[in-house]
């Protein structure tokens, strides 16, 4: 062993009767191992590892709870873009309205221009997105997107109106009024 330099010896006694002597694990820097340390290092093990079955289940229970809510949260993603799209169009128009009453503004200029009106519409939208896809996972979202469709007049199935099914006369005037703002803008009132 003094020869050794301090390396362990490992001896693995698998038979029965044994065949190398107990004592011989008193030596330092030997290690003995025999079929009965064995098996209780593999019971140990196994032990702890059903020791940690409830807490992966717990983990995976989490987990489960979570990407159950995220795909509700999916329902309310057509909801978010038609809404993210309708400001984006809004934003745009109103940008180009402005950007042709202002013909002397450099490219810089209207590049700020552009961000700062991107910015607001991010900073006004980021709300309602947030409340939409927190409200999916309500027993009432059905309910919450038929408002949300409403009150940001966005289009239902077919153009219908998502409460009676019909078509309905908000939206009939809202087309209406839509259509007499863009002639306003064509002929520069």
């Amino acid at each position: 062993m003094l020869k050794r330099d301090h390396r362990l010896v490992v001896m693995i006694d698998i038979a029965v009767p044994r065949d190398i002597d107990p004592e011989v694990s008193r030596i330092p820097g030997v290690k003995l191992f025999d079929i009965d340390s064995l098996n209780r290092q593999v019971q140990d093990l196994l032990a702890e590892r059903a020791a940690e079955v409830p807490l992966v289940e717990a983990i995976l229970a989490e987990e489960e709870r979570r990407f159950l809510e995220y795909l509700e949260t999916l329902d309310m993603l057509p909801i978010i873009t038609e809404l993210r799209k309708q400001a984006e169009g809004i934003r745009q128009h109103e940008l180009e309205r402005t950007l042709r009453r202002l013909p002397g503004l450099s490219e810089a200029e209207r590049e700020r221009i552009d961000a700062m009106t991107r910015s607001l519409v991010k900073k006004l939208l980021q709300t309602p997105t947030q409340r939409l896809r927190t409200e999916a996972n309500c027993p009432h979202a059905a309910e919450y997107a038929t408002v949300a469709r409403t009150l940001f007049d966005l289009p239902g199935e077919d153009g219908l109106c998502a409460f009676s099914g019909q078509q309905c006369s908000l939206t009939v005037a809202a087309d209406n009024l839509q259509s007499s703002i863009t002639q306003m803008g064509q002929t520069g009132v």
